[in-house]
C-alpha cells in the first residue's frame, strides 16, 4: 500500500532525488489502484494541473453555494470521466452543483451524500436521473436525507447491477410516508443481484414500503434502526428476513440497551466453530428512555418469533451514560421481550445488567405458568457480576 498525500498548497509531493520511484508509481497507477483525493479546502484546480490524470475522489463536509469547497467540488465534478468516488455533505445545492450531479459518471463506484434533510423534498429525477446511469456503482450511502419516495429508490437501485452496499437514513421528521400515498405490495419484486449489505434508519412504514418491493439473494448483513413509535408495523420486514437464505440459521443474540442516545438493539449472527460469522442482522430502536426501549424491543422481537427461535445463546448488556438513569424492572414487558427466544440454552448478562435481569426473571418466575413459557430450553444462566455461573 502506498499513500501519497499533498497538504496546504495542493501541489504534488516532493520526492527529492528519488525520481525513479515517482516514475514507477505513475507507470503502475492502474495496478496500484491510485486515487487522487481532492477533498477539503485545497484548490482542486491546482491539484488537477500538477498531477497525472489519475481517478478522482471528491469529498467535502461543508459544501455551501459560493464557498471555496464548492468551487473545488465543481472543478472535480467537471472531470466526470475520471471521478470514481463522491462523498459530499450537502447543506445547500447551487444550481451549478445540482446540474453537475445529474450527469453520468462512468467510473463512479462510491456515492455518499449526507445532510440533505433540510430540503423538504428532492425531485424524483435527482436520484433516478443520476443513479440510473451509474452502472458501475458499488456503494451508495444516503444519510440524513429528506423524503424520497420508496418507489424512486427501488427504481434507481434496479439499474445498479453491481451495487454491493446500500445505506439509507433520514431525519426523524421526514421519513414517515403519507398514508394516502402508500401502495399495496407489488406482485413481483425487484431483484438486487449483488447487494450484500443493507442498512436503514427511519420510520417503520417507510421501510415496509421499500422492502416489500425488493429481494437480495446474496444479502448477509442487514442493519435496521427504527425511530420510536408506540406500535410498529413491520410485517414486510419480517417476511423479507425470513425469505433471505443467509438469515435462516442465526444462533447467537446480543441484546443491548444504551441510555440515553443510542437506544436499544439486538444483533443476531451465526457463530461457527472457528468463531467466524456468515451473516449478521441488527434490529434496533432509537429512543432515550429505558421503559420505551424495553417495550419497543419486545414488540419488534415478537414480530420475528419464527426467526428468533433459532437463537441458542443470548447475551444482555446495559450501558448508562448519565447517573440516575437506571432501568426499571417491569416484569410484563420483560416477559414479552423474552418470550420469542424459545431455543435459548445459554443466557448471560453483563455486570451492569445482571441485577436487573435477575430481578426481572425472579418476578416473571412468580407469575403462574410463566416459567414454562420463556426460555424452555435454558440450561446455563450466567451473570457477569457473580463469580460463577448457574447451571439450570
Amino acid at each position: 500500500m502506498i499513500d501519497l498525500s499533498c497538504y496546504g498548497t495542493g501541489t504534488a509531493p516532493y520526492y527529492g532525488t528519488v525520481i525513479p520511484w515517482r516514475q514507477l508509481i505513475f507507470a503502475s497507477s492502474y495496478y496500484l489502484n491510485l486515487r487522487l483525493d481532492c477533498g477539503g479546502r485545497r484548490s482542486a484546480r491546482k491539484t488537477l494541473d500538477c498531477w497525472p490524470p489519475l481517478p478522482l475522489r471528491i469529498s467535502s463536509e461543508h459544501l455551501y453555494p459560493g464557498g471555496r469547497e464548492e468551487a473545488s467540488a465543481i472543478a472535480v465534478l467537471e472531470q466526470r470521466d475520471r471521478v470514481c468516488e463522491i462523498a459530499l455533505s450537502v447543506w445547500t445545492l447551487s444550481e451549478k452543483m445540482y446540474t453537475l450531479l445529474q450527469q453520468p459518471f462512468p467510473m463512479l463506484t462510491l456515492l455518499f451524500l449526507s445532510n440533505m434533510g433540510h430540503m423538504r423534498t428532492l425531485p424524483n429525477e435527482f436520484l433516478g436521473g443520476s443513479a440510473s446511469r451509474l452502472h458501475g456503482l458499488v456503494e451508495l450511502e444516503l444519510r440524513d436525507m429528506c423524503h424520497i419516495s420508496p418507489e424512486v429508490i427501488v427504481t434507481s437501485l434496479s439499474s445498479l447491477v453491481k451495487l454491493s452496499r446500500f445505506h439509507l437514513s433520514f431525519l426523524s421528521t421526514v421519513s414517515r410516508p403519507d398514508p394516502i400515498s402508500r401502495h399495496s405490495p407489488p406482485l413481483t419484486r425487484t431483484i438486487l443481484p449483488a447487494l450484500t449489505r443493507l442498512s436503514f434508519e427511519g420510520f417503520d412504514e417507510y421501510l415496509e414500503d421499500l422492502i416489500a418491493q425488493i429481494d437480495a439473494p446474496l444479502l448477509h448483513i442487514l442493519s435496521i434502526k427504527f425511530f420510536y413509535r408506540s406500535t410498529f408495523d413491520i410485517q414486510q420486514v419480517s417476511q423479507f428476513i425470513c425469505r433471505t437464505e443467509k438469515f435462516k440459521s442465526l444462533n447467537y443474540g446480543d441484546l443491548s440497551f444504551e441510555i440515553p442516545w443510542k437506544g436499544a438493539e439486538i444483533k443476531l449472527d451465526q457463530r461457527n466453530l472457528d468463531h467466524s460469522r456468515n451473516a449478521l442482522v441488527l434490529l434496533g430502536v432509537v429512543c432515550n428512555q429505558i421503559e420505551q426501549q424495553v417495550s419497543a424491543m419486545a414488540q419488534i422481537c415478537n414480530k420475528f418469533t419464527p426467526f428468533l427461535s433459532y437463537v441458542e445463546v443470548l447475551d444482555i448488556d446495559f450501558r448508562f451514560r448519565v447517573r440516575g438513569q437506571e432501568p426499571v424492572t417491569n416484569s410484563t414487558e420483560w416477559f414479552k421481550l423474552f418470550r420469542p427466544f424459545t431455543s435459548v440454552e445459554i443466557l448471560s448478562s453483563s455486570s451492569m445488567a445482571g441485577p436487573y435481569i435477575a430481578s426481572a426473571l425472579k418476578q416473571i418466575g412468580l407469575e403462574p405458568g410463566s416459567t414454562m413459557e420463556i426460555f424452555p430450553a435454558l440450561r446455563t444462566l450466567f451473570f457477569a457480576s457473580s463469580s460463577v455461573g448457574v447451571i439450570v
